[in-house]
């Protein structure tokens, strides 16, 4: 069973963590409350990293 692990928000944006059953994690990125973009990762640190990047950053995602 897939569980959120860590969620960031800030301002319009936000993210979520989430730890899949076969060990990966999926970062879902959402901006104004709108699903944007998500991507996978076998590593929980390069995971939280890539969230964390996502809501302190003034770039946004290229489809945004």
């Amino acid at each position: 069973m897939s569980e959120i692990i860590m969620m960031y928000s800030h301002r319009n944006k936000r993210t979520e963590v989430i730890r899949e059953d076969d060990g990966t994690y999926t970062v879902v990125f959402f901006s104004n409350g709108t699903w944007m973009h998500e991507t996978i990762s076998t590593n929980v640190n390069e995971a939280k990293r890539l969230a964390e990047n996502y809501i302190a950053s003034k770039i946004t995602l290229l489809t945004e």
